[in-house]
C-alpha cells in the first residue's frame, strides 16, 4: 500500500469515528447532568474571572490566562493521544478535551493565584496550584466521571501545574510590551 493510500485510509477511519462519536455525544451526553455540571463551570469560571479582575489589571491576567488555557488544552491533547487519560462527558463534541478544565477552571486559577496577595512567594503558589488540581480536582473529576486516568497516577499532574503556574507568574510580571 503506499503512503498516500494509507493516509486517506487513516483520514476516513477518522471521519467516521467523529461522525459516531457526535451522534453518540447527541445522544447519550448532551443534556445530561454531568453536561449542564460543565456549563455551570464554565458560567461559575467566567463569572469569577469578570468579578476577581479590575479594569487595569484585566488586560494582563487575561493575557496569562489565554497562555495558560492554550498550555493547557495543548498538553491534554498530548496525553489524550499517548492514551494516558480519557473525558467521558464532554461539554462540546468537537475536541476530546473536557474544555472547562482545560480552558476555564485551571487558567481561572491561576489568575486567582496571581490577583490574591500578588507580591507572595509563587513557588508557595504553584504548590498550591498543583495540589488544588492534582489532588482535587482531578479525583473530583474522576470521581463525577468526567475524567478517567489510563497510564497516569495524580502525583504526576502535581510537577507540570506547579510549572504552568512558575510560568504564569513569570509572564504575568513582564513589562516590556511595546506598542504594535
Amino acid at each position: 500500500m503506499s503512503s498516500q493510500s494509507v493516509i486517506e485510509k487513516n483520514s476516513s477511519l477518522f471521519r467516521h469515528a467523529y461522525s459516531e462519536k457526535f451522534q453518540i455525544w447527541l445522544d447519550h451526553i448532551l443534556f445530561t447532568w454531568r453536561w449542564w455540571l460543565g456549563i455551570l463551570i464554565i458560567i461559575c469560571c467566567l463569572w469569577t474571572l469578570y468579578k476577581l479582575t479590575k479594569n487595569e489589571s484585566r488586560n494582563r491576567l487575561l493575557y496569562v490566562g489565554f497562555f495558560t488555557a492554550l498550555l493547557v488544552t495543548c498538553l491534554d491533547l498530548i496525553g489524550l493521544f499517548f492514551g494516558l487519560w480519557n473525558y467521558k462527558y464532554e461539554v462540546f463534541p468537537s475536541i476530546n478535551t473536557y474544555l472547562p478544565w482545560d480552558l476555564l477552571v485551571i487558567p481561572t486559577l491561576v489568575i486567582v493565584l496571581l490577583y490574591v496577595k500578588p507580591h507572595h512567594n509563587p513557588i508557595i503558589k504553584g504548590l498550591i496550584l498543583g495540589a488544588i488540581t492534582s489532588f482535587l480536582g482531578l479525583p473530583l473529576l474522576n470521581w463525577v466521571g468526567l475524567y478517567e486516568p489510563l497510564n497516569w497516577h495524580y502525583i504526576y499532574s502535581f510537577p507540570i501545574q506547579f510549572g504552568i503556574y512558575l510560568l504564569a507568574d513569570f509572564m504575568s510580571k513582564r513589562e516590556k510590551f511595546t506598542k504594535l
